[in-house]
């Protein structure tokens, strides 16, 4: 009550904002992010409370008057059971994932979905809601939607976006102290953003880290305002900080037409997976970043020599460390490849070996990958060939 009135009379002096909730309903300020798991520990709390009731308001009372009673009048576990089931069967939110391509499944998993229990409703969805909101910067990829009935209801997160512990979307911005850029990196809520003055990462800095411009265009209170230098607090992370993964993997993805990039975004997600595929002439940079995300992939847990290679198992002996006594030699470490895996799609995937007995491998080395590789990139099919006749 004292925090309610403090913040009700500060406003009467100007401290502090009133917003009006058809403006900042669609903030990311005013937005939790609801998991599965926070779904479903609320089903399994309410049906544990039913469960505590019962106990103590028929057995219980049995045992205190030292009557005899009757173990099959609990109720049944089975309950728990059928609810966990229930929601798994029913919820719009739990979905089989996608797994045309590793692409498809990195970017399945991090998508944010505004329907299901608590959020809209796709008969009384507003224009509005549909929209994208100035807090969605650095968090929301402001392209990647589903085209159709869903649009604006589905979200992809930025690459470099993370959810904390609370529910708030958080966007990651190098620290920048008296003009110059730290590699520190800090991660802001929508809230806390409008309060600081964050600039693009296209200023030009010097290789002392110092911005060179004295005079810098930056965000504040959600507008662009002209500041010294020396007023700036964070710098965007990337030129991939509005872009999610499916549109961070397309070339040059500024210049093209916002349709067209929506449109190449989903498709992306629809390619099969080729027999023989072959890396991308003009890349974007992040084509190796998802080969060693991808499901199929593994890596060395410690550097070391190859001491055994089939299509099952891949052996590594790791390097004896400087702690290690002299007669004792550390033991070696056996991966697994999965092979003739079936996808949800009927799709068949299968592991390729990407070392060679008596190779020497690097700690984090990608050591057998799906057959969807080329040179330590992602593919996911052929360079075009274009003749043209004169």
């Amino acid at each position: 009550m004292l925090i309610v009135l403090s913040h009700f009379l500060n406003l009467h002096h100007g401290i502090g904002k009133a917003a009006k909730e058809d403006e900042e309903k669609d903030s990311l300020e005013n937005q939790v992010i609801r998991r599965v798991g926070d779904l479903l520990y609320n089903i399994f709390d309410n049906k544990f409370g039913a469960f505590k009731q019962g106990i103590e308001s028929k057995y219980l009372p049995h045992i205190s008057q030292l009557k005899k009673a009757d173990p099959m009048k609990l109720p049944k576990i089975q309950e728990f059971n059928k609810s966990v089931k229930t929601f798994f069967h029913s919820s719009t939110l739990v979905q089989l994932q996608n797994q045309n391509n590793p692409l498809a499944e990195v970017s399945h998993i991090r998508k944010v979905s505004r329907l299901g229990l608590g959020g809209s409703n796709l008969t009384n969805v507003s224009p509005s809601t549909r929209d994208i909101d100035p807090s969605y910067y650095g968090r929301y990829c402001s392209v990647e939607t589903p085209e159709g009935q869903k649009i604006g209801l589905i979200r992809s997160l930025t690459l470099n976006a993370k959810i904390d512990e609370h529910g708030q979307v958080l966007a990651p911005y190098y620290l920048v102290e008296q003009g110059k850029v730290t590699p520190k990196i800090t991660y802001l809520t929508a809230g806390e953003e409008p309060e600081n003055y964050i600039a693009h990462c296209s200023l030009k800095i010097n290789e002392n880290n110092l911005i060179e411009e004295s005079m810098v265009w930056a965000r504040h209170q959600r507008k662009f305002v002209l500041v010294p230098k020396e007023k700036i607090n964070f710098i965007d992370t990337s030129f991939y900080h509005l872009n999610s993964i499916n549109s961070s993997s397309i070339p040059f993805f500024q210049h093209n037409d916002s349709v067209r990039m929506l449109t190449a975004s989903n498709m992306q997600k629809q390619a099969v997976i080729l027999l023989k595929g072959e890396a991308p002439l003009v890349a974007s940079g992040i084509e190796n970043y998802l080969l060693g995300n991808a499901s199929l992939t593994v890596k060395s847990d410690s550097a070391g020599i190859v001491k055994y290679v089939d299509s099952e198992k891949i052996i590594i002996s790791p390097e004896k460390t400087a702690q290690q006594k002299k007669d004792s030699y550390p033991n070696q470490e056996e991966y697994p490849i999965s092979q003739f895996l079936i996808t949800n799609t009927n799709n068949l995937l299968t592991s390729v070996p990407l070392v060679k007995e008596g190779e020497k491998v690097e700690k984090g080395q990608i050591i057998a990958c799906g057959n969807y590789h080329d040179q330590q990139e992602l593919v996911l099919g052929h360079n075009l060939r274009v003749a043209f006749m004169c």
